[in-house]
This record gives C-alpha cells, structure tokens and sequence, in this order.
C-alpha cells in the first residue's frame, strides 16, 4: 500500500484495490483494512443499514469504507458507466453492499476462529450467492453472533 490506512483510509482502500485488480480473496485481505470496512454491527438491524445515509456526510466517509470498496470495483468492472456514476448507478447496490459486509464478517470470524477460507473473489458481487455458499455463509449465522468483530 502506498498510503497509511491510519492517515488516509481512503487513498491506502484504492492503492490496496488497484494493485490487487479489483479482485481479491480472503486471503490477501490485510486484518487492518478488513477491521476498516467492517461497518460497526449496531448500524446493521433487522438485515438493514441504519447508519447515515448521506455519502457526503462525515461519519459516512469516514467509517464506511466498505461502500467505497463495491463503488470502485464496479465501476473498475463496467467501464461503460461514466467516471462520475454513483451509487445509484449500481443495481440494488444496498443488498450487494450488506452482502459483502456479511462476507466480511465472516472471514473476521473464521480467522478469529482459525477456520481456513477458499480462495474466492469477494469483490465479485454478481457472483454473491455462489461465493456465500462457498464460504458457508448463511443468514442466521450473523442473526446469531452478534459481537462477531471484537
């Protein structure tokens, strides 16, 4: 990475992505940048992000890297869309943004736990169903952890 998380969580979340193609498996995901895009579990409730809904609002950019990450691949992905697209520009992007955040916590708690992951694009949010399976991710696991990220 060429930028500190610590100083620009930002910059370092798209020098991480860039150099790694827009692709990545549980793996090559640093803990520190996990911990980052990791949304706080109190702003997930009943399957629904309830935390600021403004991208331009402070605590959104701050702590919510994660949308960032779904942003930057799909549109790395599908250069058709203009360079000024947002978050409206892709499809049902909130489900895709709460099933990475599930994707995420689940590596938090395999490597907690010591499981071992497969190697699986987990910026392949068109693939989310397969990869989920892949991974055993299902709902009721995060209904039923809920301090899954200490």
């Amino acid at each position: 990475m060429k930028h500190d998380p610590k100083n620009n969580p930002l910059q370092a979340t798209l020098d991480f992505l860039r150099a790694h193609g827009f692709r990545l498996t549980p793996a090559e995901l640093p803990d520190e940048l996990l911990h980052l895009w990791l949304v706080p579990e109190s702003q997930i409730r009943e399957n629904r992000y309830c935390g600021p809904q403004s991208p331009r609002s402070p605590e959104f950019r701050t702590y919510y890297l994660s949308m960032y990450v779904l942003v930057f691949t799909y549109m790395e992905h599908h250069p058709e869309l203009p360079a000024a697209s947002s978050i409206d520009a892709i499809p049902d992007f909130r489900h895709r943004w709460l099933e990475f955040q599930h994707v995420l916590r689940y590596i938090a708690c395999a490597r907690r736990e010591g499981r071992p992951l497969p190697a699986v694009n987990i910026l392949n949010t068109e693939q989310y169903d397969t990869i989920r399976r892949r991974l055993g991710v299902t709902e009721w696991l995060f209904r039923m952890l809920p301090e899954t990220v200490s």
